[in-house]
């Protein structure tokens, strides 16, 4: 009964963690309330399903709901919506096993004590602390910055590689701290592979927006030539005229 608490706990603040994503990054296709039914809907199956504790599933299917749910309610091509699905996956995943092997290195029963209930509150708490806090700074970082014109470029296929590697990764440090018992040292660099996994997730964010940026600068500058042309024209074929009637 205390896992379900907490999962379901876990599940409500990662569920207003993505909806202050979405709803101030991209322009949506429905109203709000549809918006909310499809979020409940999703996250209430994730809880479902986070019950039979397979860590392979909840992340996949955590992964999957949220590229649904990105691509069916904002105006996103499929690939940004996989994209940005791939780097909220990476990113809450880094966040928790930072906390956890973190705890692991100081208090390695700290989530196997009596009080158990009392600790994963702490450790959820702890770690939806950071993942929001990192969320809110990309939200206040890329708001206003997001033109439908970016949408086109497919260059960022080639970047979703990396969070879902890194998810990978995740969880394979996961299952060896959980199936071996590690050295002080070991934990230690478990610890410091979660966080360069997740600055590497953030460098691939800020490499991807970075292009996005450059090809948008490049699209206006094509335009604002080629309106300069076209006025060039216009004044040629005044001049044109002007110089017939004259004659």
């Amino acid at each position: 009964m205390s896992n379900a608490v907490c999962y379901f706990f876990t599940f409500l603040i990662e569920a207003v963690i993505l909806w202050q994503y979405s709803s101030n990054l991209f322009t949506a296709r429905r109203r709000p309330w549809i918006g909310f039914v499809m979020l409940f809907i999703f996250y209430f199956t994730m809880f479902a399903v986070s019950l039979l504790e397979y860590k392979w599933l909840n992340i996949t299917l955590y992964f999957v709901m949220n590229f649904i749910f990105l691509l069916i309610q904002y105006d996103l091509k499929w690939y940004f919506a996989l994209f940005h699905s791939a780097v909220i996956a990476a990113v809450m995943g880094m966040c928790e096993l930072t906390v956890y092997s973190t705890i692991e290195r100081f208090s390695p029963h700290f989530l196997a004590e009596s009080g158990q209930f009392q600790n994963m509150i702490i450790f959820i708490i702890f770690s939806k602390m950071i993942f929001f806090t990192i969320v809110y700074i990309l939200i206040h970082l890329l708001k206003g910055h997001q033109a439908q014109n970016q949408q086109h470029d497919k260059s960022v296929l080639l970047l979703i590689f990396i969070p879902i590697t890194s998810v990978f990764i995740m969880l394979t440090l996961v299952s060896i701290s959980d199936s071996f018992l590690l050295s002080p040292l070991l934990k230690g660099m478990v610890t410091l592979s979660a966080f360069f996994l997740l600055i590497s997730n953030l460098l691939v964010f800020g490499i991807n927006q970075y292009n996005l940026k450059k090809a948008w600068n490049l699209h206006r500058c094509s335009y604002c030539f080629k309106k300069s042309l076209t006025l060039l024209n216009i004044m040629k074929c005044c001049a044109c005229k002007t110089k017939t009637s004259a004659f």
